[in-house]
């Protein structure tokens, strides 16, 4: 049983190897694309070196060399601010610039280079600590700023899809229970434990890889602005001063031309519909219109034009019984089958399926 886990070990790392060497030949053109892209790119190639580091254990000498065996780990421990870095390039486009990066892989680099030069199990345990302590502070942190950014983007957007970053709440829970993994194995000789961490850090970089690759890059506020409540009540810079004077009378301008643009020229049926282009139809601010739904309508963006697709596919279901769901969904201005439902049974309390049964 012994040389199956150990076996099952070294296959393992050999999939791990091979999944970030495919990911990077994958990305070795597209990432001319958008800048995140080329993060990600890179991000694969860092762990194609992580990874092909730990075949220096074949040469006979270093396999039961226990410095060589901790320098490895220590080096190891650079993959956590490197994932901090493409989270913040998600959620901060721009944001990363080189002195950034530079500051934020320094400390693990130099703990790295201090244990080298003295060989003190002393460093390696403070670098054990200090990479817990920055992978909780990211934890937090990712928590914090990915649901301030999905906030802006409901205020924003009529259309979720590869916009919205609630998979990088998952992503950063995963990679803090991997980084715990890690920790037993770093202060635990098993192979057993190898195995966990090799196919628990696998499917953490196939579920990253594949959202990285479909998440479509928006403008939002800075990274440290998005920690802002004033940046995140005022949606964009509104200004209190307008607010204080806005009347009942610009309120019900405001209702009409709001009603004739949803329920004359049917903007909702754009999937990719978004605030400023309503504004500009209405000619007016985003700020403004933004204030105007937020705090009179008391909804969001996102709600309010779903809430004239779900209308637009009661009349649907109703009258083209056998219309597919699917088409019925593209048709009424959703970008996805899943967007419907979900929407449809928030509105009306049942699934579009239930609904088309009970009027008949």
């Amino acid at each position: 049983m012994e040389i199956f886990i150990e076996n099952l070990a070294h296959f393992s790392h050999g999939m791990l190897l091979c999944f970030f060497l495919l990911a990077s030949f994958d990305l070795r053109h597209q990432r001319k694309q958008t800048r995140l892209l080329r993060f990600l790119f890179w991000e694969m190639v860092f762990w194609v070196f992580i990874e092909l580091k730990d075949l220096l254990y074949l040469y006979d000498p270093w396999w039961d060399d226990a410095s060589i065996y901790t320098i490895n780990l220590t080096i190891d421990m650079w993959t956590v601010p490197a994932a901090m870095l493409l989270m913040f390039e998600v959620l901060s486009p721009g944001w990363i610039r080189t002195w950034r990066i530079v500051c934020m892989m320094a400390l693990s680099v130099l703990f790295s280079l201090l244990f080298i030069l003295t060989r003190d199990m002393r460093v390696f345990y403070l670098l054990i600590a200090y990479s817990i302590l920055l992978g909780t502070f990211s934890l937090v942190l990712i928590w914090v700023a990915s649901r301030r950014y999905d906030r802006f983007v409901i205020r924003n957007y009529s259309s979720v899809e590869n916009i919205s970053v609630a998979w990088m709440r998952v992503f950063i829970t995963m990679l803090y229970i991997d980084l715990l993994i890690w920790t037993m194995i770093s202060l635990s000789d098993s192979y057993l434990n190898d195995v966990i961490y090799y196919l628990s850090t696998l499917v953490l970089w196939c579920f990253i890889y594949y959202n990285t690759r479909a998440h479509r890059v928006i403008d939002v506020p800075p990274l440290l602005g998005l920690f802002s409540s004033a940046d995140e009540e005022k949606s964009d810079g509104w200004d209190d001063a307008a607010n204080e004077n806005w009347t009942e009378k610009e309120d019900k301008n405001y209702s009409a031309l709001l009603e004739h643009c949803m329920t004359v020229e049917k903007l909702y049926l754009n999937p990719d519909l978004t605030l400023a282009e309503v504004a500009a139809s209405i000619g007016s601010n985003r700020t403004y219109l933004s204030q105007y739904i937020n705090n009179t309508l008391n909804t969001t963006f996102y709600e309010y034009v779903n809430g004239y697709r779900v209308r637009e596919a009661t009349y649907l279901l109703a009258n083209r019984p056998e219309q597919p769901l699917h088409e019925i969904a593209e048709a009424c201005g959703f970008n996805s089958i899943s967007t419907f439902r979900r929407s449809f049974k928030k509105e009306k309390g049942v699934t579009p399926s239930e609904y088309r049964t009970q009027n008949r």
